[in-house]
């Protein structure tokens, strides 16, 4: 059995309980709210991930305990995500020190690009509006905003 089969076989014995003894949310329709969305280690995709994994975590879990929160998020890790962040997982996912605070700085920490930030700021200071319509400048400019960490 390869490492990430072992890791994988491991993480679902160890959530799955805290997963299943989790009622399913629902919003006022009645219908059941999507599950938090998988996350394979992509870049480019960590922000828009880690913006869904909040809200999703402060909506179905706001009476969870940490560690139920921290191990929901631990288990959408797939392939090279949950490669990556096993180990980390493993040493943290305990009760005095699992928080979802401290899952997310370890996330960003693993897979932001470092570039990120300084590429949307370059973009931001040559950002021209020319024959585009206003929104689709506003738009962009704040996306860039958002990826140069200028807001919240």
């Amino acid at each position: 059995m390869g490492t990430a089969n072992f890791a994988a076989l491991r993480q679902a014995k160890t959530i799955e309980p805290l997963i299943r003894s989790h009622p399913q949310q629902s919003n006022k329709s009645g219908k059941a709210l999507p599950p938090l969305q998988e996350y394979y280690g992509e870049p480019e995709k960590l922000d828009a991930w880690l913006q869904q994994a909040q809200v999703r975590i402060q909506i179905d879990y706001s009476n969870c305990s940490e560690l139920v929160k921290f191990w929901a998020l631990s288990a959408c890790l797939r392939g090279e995500a949950l490669e990556r962040m096993d180990a980390w997982t493993r040493e943290y996912g305990t009760e005095d020190q699992a928080t979802v605070r401290i899952f997310f700085d370890q996330m960003r920490f693993v897979f932001q690009d470092p570039q990120s930030k300084e590429r949307a700021q370059r973009k931001l200071e040559s950002l021209r509006q020319g024959n585009r319509s206003f929104l689709d400048t506003y738009m962009e400019w704040q996306g860039l905003i958002i990826e140069a960490g200028g807001a919240s």
